[in-house]
């Protein structure tokens, strides 16, 4: 295990996060000290950037280099860059070791699979998502994990058709880190080994779990119904209702929440069934979870689940009169967080 000592490239933790903005030709840390290896490298990543434009973000950790080892390495004097505005005056800061991580060189920053980081501490994760974040890159492996970070914007190419068809029956060892080569990645599993694969998606609201869930049901359904090597363009039969259920279990499990207006509040399983070919031949719901507790109580700001509403606005004369349906401000269900429209 490699050891920190003088000169060495580290990550400190800070007594405050630091509210950073930088725009997409400037580096997330333009002062970064030099690491050794980056010396002897060919200088960086050969990947090519997406400007992904300006970003603003928190950091908890800073980098610095070592300059003084304290107290037997219980801590460490860290030299932070230079003073503003002179540029002369070095700013150190004396930190204790379990503040401390050992960073890795720039010619790493960026990889496809963080499993092949030197140091997999939680700042050198974190910085390696956030500089393949500001290119545009959101689909990252550690190892047979997919880490994805939610752009929160459209990125047109990402889903597209010539990309979705290129990862079937690819090599995913020469492929960039996406669902479809997770989704894929199951498939050829299942027809190789004639085994149940399982896909796990979980993540915090607003994440893009339910947006990854039918992506991956998309791609399946599209590479069974093509069938031969080839990619579906359109689905019929077994394959599109599966695909189309997705709108049906979120109106009824999707309610609005402080954080995210369209959060799913429900898990599922979803089973399906393929033959040793790898086309579909059914599916089902296993498992229906539902946050029971929001149907007859919100928070202020949040919602009840987005059916009750749409069955409000979308009811004819006639059903409103057969059911009692009225405005969703008029009902104890509808209205008891304050908001009845997103």
């Amino acid at each position: 295990m490699s050891q920190i000592s003088i000169r060495s490239i580290v990550w400190i933790r800070n007594d405050a996060t630091v509210e950073y903005v930088r725009t997409s030709n400037q580096p997330c840390f333009p002062n970064r000290p030099i690491h050794p290896a980056d010396a002897v490298s060919s200088g960086g990543s050969s990947r090519q950037a997406l400007t992904a434009g300006p970003i603003k973000f928190v950091q908890e950790w800073e980098l610095g280099e070592v300059v003084e080892v304290l107290k037997d390495g219980s801590s460490y004097t860290v030299q932070l860059g230079s003073s503003f505005p002179s540029g002369k005056v070095p700013l150190t800061r004396t930190v204790g070791a379990v503040n401390v991580r050992l960073a890795n060189p720039a010619s790493l920053d960026g990889i496809t699979d963080m499993s092949h980081l030197s140091h997999l501490s939680e700042p050198c994760l974190l910085y390696n998502l956030l500089v393949r974040f500001r290119s545009g890159a959101i689909y990252t492996h550690t190892g047979p994990l997919l880490i994805s970070v939610n752009p929160f914007q459209r990125i047109p190419a990402l889903y597209s058709d010539e990309l979705l068809a290129s990862y079937l029956a690819a090599d995913l060892t020469q492929r960039d880190p996406h669902v479809f080569g997770a989704a894929e990645g199951a498939r050829q599993s299942l027809v190789r080994d004639g085994k149940n694969q399982s896909i796990v998606i979980s993540g915090e609201s607003g994440a893009g779990k339910t947006e990854a869930a039918k992506y991956i049901m998309t791609y399946l359904a599209r590479c069974s119904f093509g069938g031969g090597g080839t990619m579906a363009t359109t689905l019929s039969g077994i394959e599109s209702v599966i695909v189309r259920s997705s709108p049906i279990t979120e109106a009824f499990g999707n309610a609005r929440t402080t954080r995210n207006d369209n959060s799913s509040r429900f898990g599922k399983f979803v089973r399906m069934s393929m033959d040793r070919h790898g086309r579909m031949v059914g599916g089902y719901i296993d498992h229906y979870l539902l946050e029971k507790s929001r149907v007859t109580h919100q928070a202020a700001g949040e919602r009840n689940y987005h059916a009750l509403y749409q069955l409000c606005c979308g009811a004819s004369g006639d059903e409103r009169a057969r059911l009692g349906i009225r405005s969703p401000r008029d009902h104890k269900f509808t209205a008891g967080g304050g908001c009845t429209e997103v």
